[in-house]
């Protein structure tokens, strides 16, 4: 079972344009959820040298803070519920358009060569250095499917790629957004990005405004520079069943 812990922030940034992580550059905390993978939750740390090097702070400049990095090593299964974005969906491509991902800063391919599970995967790389982070984002609710109360996770798993950079640490966030107040992000702790597939869990989302009509699901990668890159595969959201 998650620990579930709410870290929420406020931004009024709009979707294409995702917002820095409420901690601040370096530093992206929060109060994350560790998957219920048996081999237990890694701690929080700075950078990660799995891969082909590591871009950026080698020392970890502050690190990830928070209560845990949200992260499993493998990518065993996590919470269960009404599932809005499944496992498979990866199979069916990450190209732009509707229903499908958009990134921020970055460019998005399908990755064969390193996979997770199925056939594809994501290869989400840095276009510029004018940013904290860039990251990939995909509508997973839209008007009249949310209420207030509903409760939310979503995970992926992440990586590095080996003839690639390697992000200081990675994130997941879940958005709120729509209504009558700004977005509210609920995101995970920063994880280490290694040589395996590790799942990082956003902590649990409660819907908190009656008008919001989306939630969408993120993944990033911190620490902007020329081939700076992380894969990503197996990206699940859940509305979880009520209390």
């Amino acid at each position: 079972m998650l620990a579930l812990g709410a870290c929420q922030a406020v931004f009024g940034l709009d979707e294409t344009e995702p917002p820095s992580s409420s901690a601040g550059a370096g530093a992206p905390g929060g109060s994350a959820a560790a998957s219920s993978d048996s081999t237990g939750a890694t701690g929080a740390t700075g950078s990660s040298t799995g891969g082909g090097g590591t871009a950026g702070n080698a020392s970890g400049g502050g690190g990830p803070g928070g209560g845990g990095s949200g992260a499993t090593v493998g990518c065993g299964p996590d919470q269960m519920g009404e599932e809005l974005l499944g496992y498979g969906d990866m199979e069916s491509g990450v190209g732009s358009g509707d229903g499908s991902w958009d990134v921020f800063e970055a460019t998005l391919e399908e990755e064969t060569s390193i996979v997770q599970a199925g056939q594809k995967a994501g290869l989400l790389c840095a276009t510029t250095a004018n940013q904290d982070y860039f990251s990939a984002y995909i509508d997973v609710l839209e008007a009249g499917t949310i209420a207030v109360g509903q409760r939310y996770v979503g995970s992926a798993c992440v990586r590095s790629h080996p003839a690639h950079l390697v992000p200081q640490y990675a994130m997941v966030r879940l958005r709120e957004q729509g209504g009558n107040q700004q977005p509210i992000d609920t995101e995970s702790a920063g994880a280490p990005v290694g040589d395996q597939f590790t799942r990082i869990v956003t902590p649990e989302m409660v819907v908190t405004d009656p008008d919001n009509t989306k939630v969408s699901f993120h993944v990033l990668g911190w620490d902007m520079a020329d081939d700076v890159c992380l894969v990503f595969d197996s990206a699940h959201v859940v509305r979880l069943p009520p209390e």
